[in-house]
């Protein structure tokens, strides 16, 4: 398990976000 950051939750980094959650990842997403 495995520990991101994802800067920007457009459409590519929603969509990231939520495969690595559903892989079990923990993730932060951060929108500016």
């Amino acid at each position: 398990m495995g520990q991101f950051a994802v800067i920007g939750l457009g459409r590519f980094g929603a969509a990231a976000s939520t495969e690595l959650i559903k892989l079990g990842h923990s993730v932060l997403g951060v929108d500016l």
